[in-house]
């Protein structure tokens, strides 16, 4: 799913720093010298971290805690998706979902 969504969304033109894991993506952050995402897509079951453990580190750090997320999963408790949902620049995607979709969201929350 992730080189799909990565060649997908860069085909529609946006610069995408594909990672294989929570971990991952926080030291990406920790290196990005103040050129941060402008938004990070994510699934909630990663290998590793957690999504949720991921998105609450992000939400905890001064310099990351405005990055917008959208946050995709199959599976996910509703009381986990009422919590992401009431959380500020959050979107949740259920998966499938149809890559349109996908594309209106990231417009959506890119121009917000």
């Amino acid at each position: 799913m992730l080189d799909a969504l990565t060649e997908l969304l860069a085909d529609e033109g946006y610069e995408v720093n594909a990672l294989q894991s929570g971990e991952a993506a926080v030291t990406a952050l920790e290196g990005a010298d103040g050129k941060l995402p402008d938004i990070i897509v994510t699934d909630i079951r990663l290998m590793g971290m957690s999504g949720l453990e991921f998105f609450k580190k992000v939400r905890s750090h001064d310099k990351w805690k405005g990055i917008p997320f959208i946050c995709l999963s199959a599976s996910i408790p509703t009381e986990m998706e009422d919590l992401l949902g009431q959380q500020a620049a959050v979107v949740f995607m259920r998966k499938p979902f149809e890559i349109e979709d996908l594309y209106a969201t990231v417009r959506q929350v890119l121009s917000q």
